[in-house]
């Protein structure tokens, strides 16, 4: 359930930075709201009766009130494209609060704003609330994409970094896939400085080497080399390129106390 622009500023919230999704901000409405696709699943959704245009679900706890849709019955529009590519079918489109003197006053204001913005000619067609304006805008659909793009880089620098930080402990060649590019990586000492080898192999994306390159502290553009034969550490496989530079100490050490999880890389060993 993602919060619209709108959402933030009603709840007077504002934007995180890009690695952090919306729908995972910690406001109590927020966090309520995650729960409703289950809920629709169960039947135990409460739905606003008095929108009539599109189906609006309730989204209650302590004194906030909300307004949320499944917007999955009109992605195939060219508008929500990015939406439906990105399974973000559940948006809380409306936000308040409820007044001291009714438990429903702000599914009441809601409704009126809603009635009043029918045209005259969808008044005169029988149509009764208009609440397309509420729908997530392209403003919305941009910080989307823009999320998933930095997590994208975000993931494939994780990758990269933890794999220097696993080889520098053994020595080893250890591998791992980000992106769709199996990634192979290999710290070895030679004549007192530490190299490092980065290989990528699968679908060659020179925006995905280039992210990858750039994951290293430290370690500039210009700093790598393109390896076209084996180097002792990695060979290259047909369709797999392989870039190497020194590595400078002080990169060393904030490699040695990056934490490792198991289970997630694979090693070759020699």
């Amino acid at each position: 359930m993602r919060p619209t622009v709108v959402c933030l500023d009603e709840l007077g919230l504002t934007f995180p930075k890009l690695s952090e999704s919306l729908h995972l901000l910690k406001h109590p409405l927020l966090v309520k709201a995650q729960s409703l696709p289950g809920d629709k699943v169960a039947g135990a959704l409460d739905p606003i009766l008095s929108l009539k245009d599109r189906d609006w679900w309730k989204v209650k706890i302590n004194h906030y009130r909300a307004a949320a849709t499944d917007i999955s019955d009109i992605w195939d529009s060219t508008i929500f494209e990015i939406a439906k590519t990105n399974e973000a079918r559940w948006w809380l489109c409306r936000t308040g609060t409820r007044q001291s003197d009714s438990a429903d006053d702000f599914y009441k204001v809601v409704q009126a704003q809603a009635e009043r913005i029918v045209s005259e000619g969808d008044r005169k067609a029988g149509r009764k609330t208009d609440t397309t304006s509420w729908l997530p805008a392209e403003r919305d659909l941009l910080r989307l994409n823009a999320e998933v793009a930095s997590r994208f880089v975000i993931g494939i620098r994780n990758t990269v970094v933890k794999l220097i930080a696993r080889s520098m402990r053994d020595g080893k060649i250890w591998r791992a896939v980000a992106a769709g590019q199996s990634i192979a990586v290999v710290v070895r000492a030679d004549d007192g400085e530490a190299y490092l080898a980065v290989g990528a192999s699968g679908y060659y994306d020179e925006n995905i080497v280039a992210i990858m390159l750039d994951s290293v502290p430290g370690i500039g553009v210009d700093d790598w080399m393109v390896e076209p034969t084996e180097i002792r550490m990695i060979e290259p496989a047909p369709g797999q390129v392989v870039f190497s530079a020194v590595i400078p100490p002080e990169t060393q050490n904030e490699m040695l106390n990056v934490e490792l999880p198991e289970g997630w890389a694979d090693v070759e060993e020699d």
